[in-house]
């Protein structure tokens, strides 16, 4: 056992018996065991012959890090562990060469297929093994051939992974005439609502909405680790330097011609109050068509059914504009009815939509708090007034003041909602009891993910009985940062 007296550093998971001293008085010795984590990196698989981005865990700043090819085995590797040895080697197809991580990230250059050891170094010390190896093969897509519907099934096999974003682009009449990263980046930024995302690595199955096309698809647009969130919305964020492009040979046929009427497909599949709903398929236009909506999860009973009012009607499409009432969200089920009978759904052909609430407005603040600052603190009641606030479940409606992610926020804990009123309470911590801070509201798009922040104003904190503690969309003036 070692004695420290000043700052040292630990390399590994090591038990630490700790003793202080004060003056002449001898403290009891305290036993603390500290975990360093291993390094390693977010993906098990690459693509070979294209960069890929890693995201490092394990390491700190100004760690580097190396990859070589398992086929350096032994003594060949332990040569690598010298960083001094690594960075004079050249990079190459077998070695990535020495590489900085910033940030916990670190872009990787193409390498062969192969597996892969990763090195990682802590400043000149001497580099050990990451904990996992990572293996780099070409993709292969399969099947070959396929009917176009909305869930056309297709297998991936080598170089991807959990959290990689897919897309098969292609226009009405034809697809991509150019396969690169630069036209696949724009892919996929343009057609978001098309993506898959895979949710295994190495070997994966994904969805494609292939209906109305037919024709041969030559390009397969993979953005790696560009799946962020647990949900759906906004969670997809497209980076260029992620993408890569495959060539592929998949050829598309059409469904067979129906003769009474069908749906095939529902786009888009993600509708707000106000949005055209679109269906695909062979429709009658003389035909009375009605749209309703059954929940598709458990609860979705105590909310109000969207509507969608049929506007236009064509042989090959239905259009209706979607009315979503406030506190309505979640999947719903899709049905068809012409007068009482159900037109059927293709095999094939998505029968679920995901329903976005309005977005909630506030208009003013009512109660002793809006009336006067000195009346803001904590227990005190904020009522804001406004509109689409979520009537069903009080707690799918958020109240941020501030900074949210600070060290020690001021809370407004939301306790009732009416569809026009939503009624909160403040706490206020230590140290924030002055100032003006902005207010935000928000609502739940699903059972995970809060929909976008929305302005609601000010709170003032401080300013006297004279002054109001709400504010709508002006900065307040300055107020004292200290009582008096």
């Amino acid at each position: 056992m070692a004695l420290y007296t000043r700052p040292f550093t630990i390399s590994e998971s090591s038990t630490i018996f700790a003793q202080a001293f004060a003056q002449s008085r001898e403290s009891r010795r305290t036993t603390v065991f500290v975990e360093i984590k291993d390094p390693i990196v977010d993906r098990v698989a690459c693509v070979s012959d294209e960069s890929c981005p890693l995201f490092v865990s394990g390491v700190d700043p100004r760690w580097r890090m190396a990859i070589i090819n398992t086929k350096n085995s032994g003594k060949g590797v332990k040569k690598y562990f010298n960083l001094t040895y690594a960075l004079e080697q050249p990079p190459s197809l077998d070695f990535s060469g020495v590489l900085d991580i910033e940030e916990h990230r670190v872009l990787v250059p193409p390498l062969r297929a192969g597996t892969f050891n990763i090195i990682v170094y802590n400043g000149v010390a001497r580099g050990r093994m990451a904990v996992n190896t990572l293996a780099y093969k070409e993709t292969r897509l399969t099947p070959g051939e396929v009917v176009g519907t909305q869930k056309t099934l297709f297998k991936i096999e080598g170089g991807v992974n959990n959290g990689d974003v897919l897309l098969l682009p292609f226009t009405k009449s034809r697809s991509s005439a150019t396969c690169d990263a630069a036209a696949c980046t724009a892919a996929l930024k343009s057609q978001l609502n098309r993506v898959a995302v895979l949710s295994s690595s190495v070997i994966a199955y994904f969805k494609q909405d292939l209906y109305g096309y037919s024709g041969e698809l030559s390009c397969l647009c993979i953005c790696l680790s560009c799946y962020k969130g647990v949900s759906e919305q906004d969670s997809v964020l497209i980076e260029s330097y992620k993408v890569v492009s495959q060539v592929v040979n998949v050829s598309v046929s059409s469904p067979v011609p129906q003769a009474k009427a069908t749906v095939g497909a529902i786009r888009p599949l993600s509708v707000r109050n106000g949005d055209d709903l679109e269906m695909f398929g062979t429709f009658i236009t003389g035909s009375s068509y009605i749209l309703r909506f059954y929940p598709a999860v458990s609860g979705g009973d105590t909310m109000a059914a969207p509507t969608c009012a049929v506007h236009k009607v064509t042989t090959g499409v239905l259009t209706c504009e979607m009315q979503v009432q406030a506190g309505t969200v979640g999947g719903w089920n899709v049905s068809l009815l012409d007068g009482e009978a159900p037109v059927p759904f293709e095999e094939g052909a998505v029968n679920t939509i995901h329903v976005l609430p309005p977005d909630p407005l506030v208009e003013f603040a009512r109660g002793s708090c809006a009336a006067a600052s000195v009346k803001c603190v904590t227990g005190a009641e904020v009522i804001l007034h406004g509109k689409n606030f979520n009537p069903v479940y009080p707690l799918y409606n958020d109240v941020v003041v501030g900074d949210a992610a600070a060290a020690n926020p001021i809370l407004c804990r939301v306790t009732n909602a009416t569809e026009k009123e939503l009624f909160c309470v403040l706490s206020i911590p230590r140290g924030k009891e002055y100032g003006t801070y902005s207010i935000q509201v928000r609502v739940r798009v699903s059972e995970t993910e809060w929909g976008a922040e929305q302005s609601a104003g000010f709170l003032v904190l401080g300013a006297g009985a004279d002054v109001p503690g709400w504010k709508a969309d002006s900065v307040p003036p300055s107020v004292p940062v200290s009582g008096g």
